[in-house]
């Protein structure tokens, strides 16, 4: 599945700092998303971005997000801050 390689790609480009581009391709990655799974890790990888960044509320939207999809441990712990 193609939205796969966008949220692999998207992990690249938050590791060397290109948060743009991060989100770019999240955001094409939502657009081909049909698992459960997939769905979730684009909200989740969106609000670990956004928390890495400092923008705090931005982050708790997208963590909600990944919560209404998938109920995770990660995802408690970055609402719990």
């Amino acid at each position: 599945n193609f939205a796969s390689g966008y949220i692999n790609l998207a992990a690249i480009y938050s590791q060397i700092g290109d948060k743009n581009s991060a989100l770019d391709a999240l955001s094409y990655a939502r657009t081909l998303a049909k698992s459960v799974d997939e769905r979730y890790l684009i909200e989740f990888n969106s609000a670990i971005i956004y928390f890495n960044d400092q923008d705090f509320a931005t982050s708790l939207e997208y963590a909600n997000k990944a919560k209404s999809i998938k109920m995770t441990q990660e995802v408690l712990i970055l609402n719990k801050r």
